[in-house]
């Protein structure tokens, strides 16, 4: 599972790269998308805001 740092490095790369949009979460498959980052990557999600 990411942690902190990693989260933050997508990020990074996603938006370096040109992205419009980046969703990041630490839900697990078979269907990460339906839950929003867990409460410890609250300053990630914060974070990408400020850089999207």
């Amino acid at each position: 599972m990411p942690g902190q740092v990693e989260m933050k490095s997508a990020l990074d790369t996603a938006f370096a790269r040109g992205a419009g949009y980046a969703y990041a979460t630490d839900d697990t498959l078979p269907n990460p998308w339906d839950a929003a980052p867990g409460y410890g990557f609250a300053a990630q999600t914060s974070y990408a805001a400020t850089i999207g």
